[in-house]
């Protein structure tokens, strides 16, 4: 992008010169995420429609509270260098930062839902890059009801976890399921844990199995309910099947998006390799 540099100029402004349309908590934890993703909306007095665009930012800031919202007027004085090489700007210029660099810049007037689908994938660029340091189940962590109501927490499951983002309707997601069920069958006292996660309603979903039962199919893994799709969303799911590897000690080992029986004997090798011998 060729606003690096004064994207970086500006940043390291922020504590200084910038306006905060809002801040997440100060925390030990918010203060680090602020640091590392946020948005900024650069503006100057000729800027068209940057009112309009600045109340738009703050109507969001609500509903994303882990995301620093900034203003940074050019004709504010300090930033002589950066008017100058910008020069003037007949619209608003958006910057999306993660992790200590820009993963985004875009001009011109956005609506609500522009601006809502590229927050949400800063979202999952920083999840992705904070889960390379401190391990992806721990930072992807989630709890929800099984079809018996009760909770099931992503961080307590030990051994290598297979989680399975599907839907009943969903026909790939149909032919993945015996394999999983195989796997499982196969490697479960060896430590393997499948997890099966469907953001259908808890009966449709336990009907649906009921049936696939009496048709010798089994599903004798975790099955989870996110019909409020908080956790699907959290993992910027945009297809199903959607299959993550997460090994015994937290890391991700892989992720596949959809399925094909070709898939199999990749997702075997992946057992046999991070799979311990014993529990």
């Amino acid at each position: 992008m060729k606003h690096l540099l004064i994207i970086a100029m500006l940043l390291t402004a922020f504590a200084l010169q910038g306006e905060v349309i809002s801040v997440i908590p100060e925390t030990a934890q918010s203060t680090h995420e602020s640091k590392d993703m946020g948005v900024m909306i650069i503006t100057d007095a000729q800027c068209a429609d940057s009112d309009a665009m600045l109340a738009l930012l703050d109507k969001l800031s609500a509903d994303y509270p882990d995301i620093v919202f900034i203003e940074f007027n050019l004709d504010t004085e300090g930033f002589e260098e950066a008017k100058r090489q910008v020069g003037a700007l007949e619209e608003p210029m958006f910057i999306f930062y993660v992790g200590g660099g820009v993963q985004d810049e875009i001009r011109g007037v956005q609506t609500e839902d522009e601006l809502r689908a590229r927050l949400d994938a800063l979202r999952v660029s920083w999840k992705e890059k904070l889960a390379a340091r401190i391990g992806f189940k721990q930072t992807m962590d989630f709890t929800l009801n099984d079809l018996d109501g009760n909770e099931v927490t992503l961080s307590e499951l030990e051994g290598l976890i297979i989680l399975d983002f599907w839907a009943t309707w969903c026909p790939p997601c149909r032919a993945e399921i015996p394999v999983l069920q195989q796997l499982l069958d196969e490697h479960g006292e060896r430590g393997l844990v499948v997890v099966g996660v469907s953001a259908e309603d808890a009966q449709t979903v336990k009907d649906w199995v009921a049936e696939q039962r009496e048709n010798g199919v089994a599903m004798d893994y975790y099955l989870l309910i996110d019909s409020e799709r908080t956790v699907s969303e959290q993992y910027g799911i945009k297809s199903i099947p959607t299959t993550y590897f997460i090994a015994p000690n937290g890391d991700l080992l892989q992720k596949h998006s959809g399925f094909s029986p070709e898939m199999e004997p990749g997702f075997r090798a992946t057992i046999e390799e991070h799979l311990p011998e014993g529990k």
